[in-house]
């Protein structure tokens, strides 16, 4: 049975046994009073089940005493003036009865829950006290340790007969630099009776040092202090192996980069030298004949066939060949090729282009300038894809101050804000901005997307200029004339 309707059970049946009583005791109290039971039955109810039981005995009661006891019977209003006070007086009564019976069942309830949860967090307390998976220590306001448990004096180093000779104080064994910390635990320790958690350095009694997280609260009136200390070695063990695990996959992420554009030039490469001069062969062949067919129409229409399809051959030919490794990236720049590709975005999808500079020289390497061609590709493909934009302006400028090249890729779209890295769902799209984010950031450069105030996206991203080599210039302007332009070493270029 539910404890609700337990409660209401109860309150039902002491006032059904009250009203019993009354129609079968003739003793004089029940003569003499007939709500004498129901004051029973109403503190019995609401002792049990609270409030609202008890104000339902005392209903029931005021009902039968009113309807059957109290004359006339049957009537609803007594006739005799003192029986109504009489009833008046049994409904404040019990209601009373019931209201202080219901707090205070309420009351003892909220101090049994309270004193439940103290028990189960001082058995947690406990336990993680024996635990020792963290230091435990205790203090004065001066810092002087009293007594620790076994994890903090590992940690420091000591044994607890060191603090029964001596007490420690924390400042010892703190790494001078990380002191000043330990100053304004302190201070926020008398301010706010807690202090926040800090980290420092603990200098064991060997002179190595180990990375701790630390806490500390006052818990008494006579300004006991206690605190903790966590061992943070293994944490930062593994945020070190992560961020070198991170850096590796950001470097082999650059190499696949640059291992990838050079295949990408090689097939450029073997597709211009072999297939497009084949083809170019075959559609001059193809074109001496078409003139030599002059009398055999039918022949004409079928060579002039063959002639046209050489030609679209030859035409998609040096556009995938462009796509794959644009020449004009390797011997004009990167703002000649951000200059083609806005030209293509013009001619095929209608949207007007515009290129800006600085006309300032910006050095770059070879994976800088692949690795920004390669963005701002990227760019302009979600401009056409996604914004439904008109207009796409691309500014190239150098920043002295950062000594970097920056680049704003900005349209007049419908805009859009990128989710964060954690709740980006990249099934759904959005993986080659984050690509383009980590190649930036191996490089040591930026990327930041922006809503533009009358619409659009300002996109601007950077990288690091590459320092003058005189060496490296000399190795240019002397190269080997019979090496490849594939696999020969690339010097720095300016954009």
């Amino acid at each position: 049975m539910p404890a609700t309707i337990k409660r209401y059970f109860i309150a039902i049946l002491s006032a059904a046994t009250a009203a019993a009583l009354i129609r079968t005791l003739h003793h004089p109290l029940v003569a003499l009073s007939p709500f004498f039971l129901f004051y029973g039955a109403v503190a019995l109810s609401s002792w049990y089940g609270g409030t609202g039981p008890g104000l339902l005995v005392m209903a029931i009661g005021a009902i039968v005493v009113d309807c059957y006891l109290l004359t006339p019977t049957g009537s609803w209003i007594p006739a005799d003036p003192e029986d109504i006070a009489r009833l008046v007086l049994f409904v404040v009564v019990g209601a009373l009865i019931a209201a202080l019976n219901g707090a205070l069942r309420a009351a003892n309830a909220r101090c049994e829950r309270e004193a439940d949860a103290a028990r189960k967090s001082e058995a947690r307390a406990r336990r993680l006290a024996e635990a020792n998976l963290i230091g435990v220590f205790f203090c004065d306001m001066e810092g002087n340790i009293r007594r620790a448990d076994d994890e903090f004096l590992r940690l420091l180093g000591k044994t607890s007969a060191d603090l029964q000779v001596r007490p420690i104080n924390w400042r010892d064994m703190t790494a001078p630099e990380h002191r000043a910390r330990d100053e304004n635990a302190l201070r926020e320790l008398r301010d706010c009776h807690v202090c926040t958690p800090f980290e420092k350095d603990h200098i064991l009694s060997d002179g190595r040092r180990i990375p701790v997280l630390c806490g500390c609260a006052i818990v008494s009136e006579t300004s006991d202090v206690v605190g903790f200390v966590l061992d943070l070695t293994e944490r930062k063990r593994a945020e070190a192996e992560a961020k070198l695990n991170q850096e590796r996959l950001r470097t082999v992420g650059a190499e696949l980069m640059m291992a990838e554009e050079r295949e990408r030039r090689r097939i450029a490469a073997v597709l211009h030298d072999s297939v497009v001069q084949m083809l170019a062969l075959a559609k001059m062949r193809a074109g001496q004949l078409l003139q030599s067919a002059d009398g055999n129409v039918q022949m004409a229409e079928r060579l002039k066939e063959v002639y046209q399809l050489v030609e679209t051959s030859i035409t998609q030919s040096r556009t995938l060949i462009a796509d794959l490794s644009p020449p004009v990236l390797y011997e004009l720049g990167l703002a000649a090729a951000i200059q083609w590709l806005g030209d293509r975005m013009r001619s095929e999808h209608g949207i007007v282009f515009e290129l800006k500079g600085d006309r300032q020289k910006k050095l770059l390497t070879d994976e800088t300038r692949t690795t920004l061609f390669q963005a701002v590709r990227e760019l302009i493909v979600n401009v056409v894809k996604h914004s439904g934009a008109s207009r796409c302006i691309v500014t190239i400028c150098r920043d002295e101050s950062a000594g970097a090249i920056r680049i704003e890729v900005q349209d007049n779209g419908r805009g859009f804000v990128p989710a964060a890295a954690e709740a980006q769902d990249y099934s759904k799209g959005g993986f080659g901005l984050f690509n383009m984010r980590q190649r930036l950031a191996h490089l040591g450069g930026t990327f930041q997307v922006a809503q533009r105030p009358g619409g659009g996206t300002v996109v601007t991203i950077s990288a690091p200029l590459a320092r003058t080599d005189p060496e490296v210039s000399h190795e240019h302007n002397h190269s080997p004339r019979g090496r490849s332009p594939v696999d020969a070493p690339r010097p720095a270029q300016h954009a």
